[in-house]
């Protein structure tokens, strides 16, 4: 019971961290391709530091 609760939480930590590198994927995308926006890099920051937080 405890390997498959060690699994779950494992299988969510990496679903969290696939959902973060391509939200952050794609922010870096639109940031090469809209220069002159601001606040990418403030959302960048955020998704990095959530990134962090998950694992």
């Amino acid at each position: 019971m405890e390997a498959l609760r060690r699994q779950a939480a494992q299988d969510d930590f990496l679903t969290r961290q696939w959902y973060y590198t391509r939200l952050r994927d794609a922010y870096r995308q639109l940031r090469i391709a809209y220069p002159d926006q601001e606040g990418y890099a403030s959302i960048l920051t955020n998704l990095d530091i959530g990134l962090v937080q998950s694992s």
